[in-house]
């Protein structure tokens, strides 16, 4: 209940930061189409930093706020605090979400869907073993399986900057 409780929360700082992400995709693939190296890495570390800065602004406004939007949202009081404590763990990797989702659009924006879709693969195992983990082995409960989204987030988010720079030499050679 607590994690559904705060779903609406999430929901609308990722499709923020998704809409973002097309709007990056749409430029490198601008750029891409036009031969624009230059230009192409002009908005991939662009795009990337306002990605980053983006998810870290949300993750320090959603966290500060978290208390007042589950308030908002009529959570029920016997699932306020576990509501509450996965909000502000998921929000920690809002950076990770934003970087992720901003790197899988540029990959996509010069041809390769591929490479995002194996990145979110990767992290989705690694999120449902740690989810595993987390609740039958450690018993953590609600914030183990929050902990388990951050770090899946992280690794997908790795995996995709680094098949990014991959690329990115590639193209420059």
């Amino acid at each position: 209940a607590a994690i559904g409780a705060s779903s609406l929360a999430v929901t609308c700082v990722v499709s923020f930061l998704s809409g973002f992400s097309v709007g990056s995709n749409v430029l490198v693939a601008s750029k891409r189409g036009a031969k624009d190296e230059e230009g192409l890495r002009q908005v991939f570390g662009t795009s990337v930093l306002l990605a980053l800065l983006l998810g870290v602004l949300f993750c320090v406004v959603g966290i500060a706020c978290s208390d007042v939007l589950v308030r908002l949202m009529a959570v029920p009081e016997s699932v306020h605090d576990r509501a509450l404590s996965y909000l502000r763990i998921y929000y920690l990797a809002l950076p990770f979400i934003a970087l992720y989702d901003n790197v899988a659009s540029c990959l996509r924006g010069i041809g390769d869907s591929q490479t995002p879709l194996y990145a979110q693969i990767v992290g989705g195992i690694v999120n449902v073993i740690l989810d595993a983990v987390a609740l039958l082995v450690l018993g953590l409960g609600i914030d183990g399986v929050a902990w388990a989204t951050f770090l899946c987030q992280g690794v997908s988010c790795v995996l995709a900057l680094v098949f990014l720079l991959l690329r990115f030499r590639k193209i420059e050679s």
